[in-house]
């Protein structure tokens, strides 16, 4: 059973057909879902802003807390994720799957210690019927379940495969773990996951709707927090309107010594699910 959850923001006006859609598209694709009891709650965040949440930090905590699933989907991204994070119960997610980006990344960082929850980098139910039917198949392939998720990853992403070799990406030849996700969050959480000797550590960033200058001061704030440090691989991930520099990341390539992927398919202009924070054996 699939849990439909929303810890993020709540849903415009202008994606109600979106929202529909997406469950019409559960629906069609025989997955059974459960909806959290704050999906259609609007909770203003700040007065006269016009920004709103799926209702209080305690609402939206105890609608998660009720749908008792073993695989979650969150509604959409946006803003106000971080907000529950200090009052979450991380174990509402043992032994769970849960699929979601963006904003999200800060639940990721919460969870990724606990090594029972399987994370995935994937689009989210608002954007589910605007897929394309590449995009579409790799979420439902990691939704369903994968036993080898190295294998399904480089059959299920579109071009994958060749920009690794191109890139001479670790992947295809080491055991792997990947973790990271939006920049900005990245930042925000500053956490860095424990990782296993033997495994090379590859970083996964992406954004969106960024002007090139914050980027740029990210990137620099993220080499000052140490997140190049001790990383084997960086990846770059399409983002939507938020331009990476990429000379001051081969800079940065050359200093901290790392390999380097770019324009890889997974973020928030095309939307290939990718298993993150998990070991690629």
């Amino acid at each position: 059973m699939l849990g439909i959850f929303g810890l993020s923001a709540a849903l415009k006006e202008t994606e109600l057909d979106k929202y529909q859609a997406g469950l019409t598209l559960l629906e069609a694709h025989n997955i059974d879902y459960i909806k959290a009891s704050n999906l259609e709650q609007r909770e203003e965040i700040f007065p006269g802003a016009n920004y709103f949440s799926t209702g209080t930090v305690k609402q939206r905590l105890q609608a998660l807390s009720d749908l008792n699933t073993n695989a979650f989907l969150s509604l959409k991204g946006g803003y106000g994720a971080q907000q529950c994070l200090a009052e979450l119960d991380p174990s509402v997610f043992h032994n769970s799957s849960v699929f979601a980006y963006s904003d999200l990344t800060a639940l990721f960082l919460k969870l990724q210690k606990d090594t029972t929850v399987k994370l995935f980098h994937s689009p989210m139910l608002v954007e589910l019927s605007s897929l394309k039917k590449d995009e579409l198949e790799s979420f439902l392939t990691f939704l369903r379940g994968s036993k080898n998720i190295k294998a399904s990853l480089l059959q299920q992403t579109l071009g994958l495969r060749s920009k690794l070799e191109e890139s001479f990406s670790f992947l295809l030849s080491d055991p792997s773990y990947i973790w990271g996700g939006n920049l900005t969050l990245l930042l925000s959480m500053n956490i860095k996951p424990v990782i296993k000797k033997g495994y090379k550590k590859i970083l996964f960033i992406e954004d969106c709707y960024e002007e090139a200058y914050k980027v740029e001061r990210m990137l620099y704030t993220a080499a000052n927090l140490g997140l190049f440090d001790d990383i084997d691989e960086l990846w770059l991930g399409e983002s939507q309107e938020a331009l990476f520099n990429t000379s001051l990341i081969e800079k940065f390539k050359k200093e901290y010594g790392f390999n380097l992927v770019k324009n890889l398919p997974f973020g928030h202009s095309k939307k290939f699910t990718l298993p993150i924070f998990q070991y690629y054996d």
